[in-house]
């Protein structure tokens, strides 16, 4: 009896992973690079220093190369660890859509539902009460329902309560924060949304919650990645 994939929903795991052979390999496809890719930079920069009038040495651009590889299969075997997480693939599909606004409202939404499954004791000195009235107000900004003075307000009072006090250093804090900011705050975060709120509770929700989440509201986006070719 095989388990089907949680992502695709059509092909069965592949063992230690816990999603198929397909969905690992669209993953893997992103994060590993041929050799090829390494060698045509390497013939650009070579480029770039003749038009300098300057010689880049063969042996630098085959270090250069193998660096580039062996970088690549550490940062994956990373990923990977003991078997390629469903939870993982999934936050890639969703972080690799457009973050228009209307799509930031669904992303919102998700982590209101999320923020919900994770111990209040977290959010200390802010009650389960205070977090769930902000996170409403980020909501209501979000889908228009208050205007961006308002938003600067009730995030200025909600911060008196729970202040976030190294934003550098996510935590579950950081990310009740990060529900009212503006694409502005994020940078590159605001491509990748999910993976950075993965980063910032680390074992603080099991992968099944976060499937069962992402499923809930990006069951669409998920299905439109796994059908899509390489």
């Amino acid at each position: 009896m095989y388990v089907l994939c949680p992502v695709c929903e059509t092909n069965p795991v592949a063992l230690p992973h816990k999603v198929c052979q397909t969905c690992y390999g669209k993953v893997k496809a992103y994060y590993v690079q041929p050799r090829e890719h390494f060698e045509q930079q390497q013939e650009k920069m070579r480029l770039q220093w003749l038009a300098k009038g300057e010689i880049l040495p063969p042996e630098t651009i085959a270090r250069n190369i193998a660096f580039g590889l062996k970088s690549e299969t550490e940062r994956w075997a990373r990923i990977v660890g003991d078997g390629l997480s469903a939870a993982f693939v999934m936050i890639e599909a969703v972080d690799g859509q457009p973050p228009t606004h209307a799509f930031h409202r669904r992303r919102v939404v998700c982590l209101h539902d999320l923020i919900n499954r994770l111990d209040p004791a977290l959010f200390a000195p802010a009650n389960k009460a205070q977090v769930a009235s902000f996170m409403q107000s980020a909501i209501d900004f979000w889908e228009g329902r208050i205007a961006d003075n308002e938003r600067r307000r009730v995030h200025q009072a909600f911060n008196n309560i729970m202040p976030n006090e190294k934003p550098s250093d996510w935590d579950a804090k950081s990310i009740v924060h990060w529900m009212i900011h503006l694409e502005d705050h994020f940078s590159w975060m605001w491509q990748q949304w999910f993976e950075c709120v993965y980063d910032a509770i680390p074992n603080e929700l099991p992968d099944a919650v976060w499937c069962e989440l992402l499923m809930k509201h990006f069951a669409d986006v998920i299905a439109e990645w796994a059908t899509a070719s390489v």
